[in-house]
C-alpha cells in the first residue's frame, strides 16, 4: 500500500525536479518492492498514463544488463551496494 501525503508536489515541483518526473506538470515514479519482488514505474504521455510492473525484475537479463552498466556511472557508496546487491541475487537465481 502506498500513501501519498497532502503536502507532496508530484505534478509541481517535484517533476520540475526530475526526481519524479521529466517536468512541471508531467510526474511519473519508478519503485521496487523492498524484497525486490516487483518493479513499477508510471509516467504521463501527451495524451494518457503510462504504467509498467514487471515481476521477479532480478529474472530479467536487460534489467541484469541495466544495473551492470549503471555500475560505470556516478554512483554514490549506497547505490553502488543496493547495485551489487541486487546482482548478486539475480546471479543466484539464475545459477
Amino acid at each position: 500500500m502506498v500513501e501519498l501525503h497532502d503536502t507532496w508536489d508530484l505534478a509541481g515541483a517535484g517533476a520540475a525536479s526530475g526526481v519524479l518526473g521529466s517536468g512541471h506538470g508531467h510526474p511519473g515514479f519508478a519503485m521496487s518492492a523492498t524484497d525486490s519482488s516487483v518493479f513499477v514505474a508510471g509516467t504521463v504521455w501527451q495524451d494518457s498514463i503510462g504504467v509498467a510492473v514487471v515481476p521477479q525484475p532480478h529474472r530479467s537479463p536487460m534489467l541484469q544488463e541495466l544495473a551492470r552498466r549503471n555500475l560505470a556511472g556516478r554512483r554514490t557508496a549506497e547505490e553502488r551496494e543496493d547495485l551489487l546487491k541486487w546482482l548478486a541475487r539475480a546471479e543466484a537465481v539464475s545459477s
